[in-house]
């Protein structure tokens, strides 16, 4: 693939001193889609379409809107699809400064991050998008402003929690089971607008209900329910921002049983109405 190609697929955002923003598209069916991947400098993402991420040596991963992704400085990886539209996300890349300043001084700024990933909270979700925001808008961007997000939003994604001692081991049964939750993430994902029971969900990835419920929650800390839910709820967050569709259109498609089930399940867990979030 030719290197104005690749150009293409990356748009800056931001550049400034302290952290640098950009956005990440590829289609399936891009030739590049299933090539190897490099990052330069180290990185974080929020992906806001699912697919398989793999880091070289590394066990793959599902990327999604519950997790932000890490990148070290000449981080080599792979995707694989889920999502039939393909691979699309936000990059944020902090300076080697405010690296330096944050993380452990254990950790080098060139490759600070001892982790895959981390879970997104929705309070670092909704400060992304507030940022991300802030950038689309025809207003004069406000630096300081805008500094202190990145600041704080950075601190927010590296302190979400470091991987557990039994998440960093090694062991056969522990990959076997962080297998089998990226599956199921996987089939969730895929049929995110259907109203799969349990039993189904536990078929598809070959495991019976009991332990594929025990084994998700003891991996991710939250139910098989809990996990749709917000990526359902996230959907329709970025939907509403992108201004694709309404909110009755989007309760029938996410299973919502109405239009105010949705706008009180948004409200519950996102602390606002989706009317706040709606592209004007």
């Amino acid at each position: 693939m030719k290197r104005h190609d690749i150009f293409k697929m990356e748009k800056v955002l931001l550049q400034d001193d302290l952290m640098s923003i950009g956005s990440f598209e590829l289609s399936q069916d891009n030739s590049a889609f299933n090539q190897q991947g490099y990052v330069a400098t180290p990185i974080f993402v929020f992906p806001k379409n699912s697919i398989w991420i793999q880091h070289e040596g590394k066990q793959s991963f599902v990327a999604d809107t519950s997790i932000v992704n890490f990148y070290n400085q000449s981080q080599y990886y792979r995707r694989f699809g889920i999502d039939p539209a393909g691979d699309y996300c936000h990059w944020f890349a902090p300076s080697f400064d405010l690296i330096d300043n944050l993380m452990e001084p254990t950790q080098s700024p060139e490759s600070p991050f001892n982790y895959q990933n981390l879970g997104c909270s929705k309070h670092a979700f909704l400060l992304h998008l507030r940022i991300l925001e802030h950038l689309r808008s025809d207003h004069e961007t406000d630096r300081l402003t805008l500094q202190e997000w990145c600041v704080s939003l950075f601190k927010m994604v590296i302190s979400s929690g470091v991987p557990s001692k039994r998440s960093q081991e090694n062991t056969k049964t522990h990959q076997h089971h962080r297998k089998l939750v990226e599956q199921t993430k996987q089939a969730i994902l895929q049929q995110l607008e259907e109203n799969i029971s349990l039993a189904q969900l536990a078929a598809q990835v070959q495991s019976s209900p009991f332990h594929l419920s025990r084994i998700f929650k003891m991996i991710c800390g939250y139910g098989l329910s809990e996990y749709r839910i917000q990526q359902r709820l996230r959907a329709v967050m970025l939907s509403l921002q992108q201004g694709k569709g309404d909110l009755a259109d989007l309760a029938v498609r996410y299973g919502f049983a109405s239009h105010s089930h949705l706008s009180a399940s948004f409200k519950h867990y996102f602390g606002s109405p989706p009317s706040q979030y709606q592209s004007s």
